[in-house]
C-alpha cells in the first residue's frame, strides 16, 4: 500500500469477508462514494483497480477451495464464488493462472502450492 486512506482500508475489509464476491458497484453504494472518486483513491492506494483487485480477490478464494477439497465438482466452486456460470469460472482461471482448473487443481494436488498470476494479468 502507497498511503493509507481509511475509507479504502474498510473497503479492503470489506472485500476480504466477502471472499472477493461483490462489484464495484456494491462498494460505491455501500461507501456512498463515486465510482470515479473510489477508483481513483482505491489505484492511489493499493496501485491496482478496484475491480482487479475483487477478481484476485476471488480467484485466489478459488485456489483456497481447490486446495481444500471441500467441493464435489469444480462447477460447485463456480456456484460457491458466483460467477455466472461453469465456463465463466473456467475462462477466468486461465486467464489468471494460464492453466484450466484440472491442471491447477492438479498442481495444488502435488503441493505446488504458490500461484503465481500470469504476467500479462498485472497490466490490467
Amino acid at each position: 500500500m502507497k498511503k493509507e486512506d481509511k475509507l479504502i482500508t474498510k473497503s479492503l475489509q470489506l472485500i476480504k469477508s466477502r471472499k472477493g464476491i461483490m462489484k464495484v458497484k456494491d462498494l460505491v453504494d455501500h461507501y456512498n462514494i463515486s465510482e470515479r472518486q473510489f477508483q481513483r483513491r482505491f489505484i492511489a492506494t493499493l496501485g491496482v483497480s478496484p475491480k482487479h483487485y475483487l477478481t484476485t480477490t476471488r480467484f485466489m478464494e478459488a485456489v483456497n477451495l481447490l486446495k481444500s477439497g471441500n467441493y464435489e465438482k469444480l462447477s460447485d466452486i463456480a456456484y460457491i464464488l458466483n460467477y455466472s456460470d461453469q465456463s465463466h469460472f473456467i475462462r477466468e482461471v486461465i486467464k489468471l493462472s494460464g492453466m484450466k482448473p484440472k491442471q491447477l487443481q492438479e498442481k495444488l494436488k502435488q503441493g505446488s502450492g504458490n500461484i503465481i498470476l500470469k504476467p500479462e494479468y498485472y497490466s490490467c
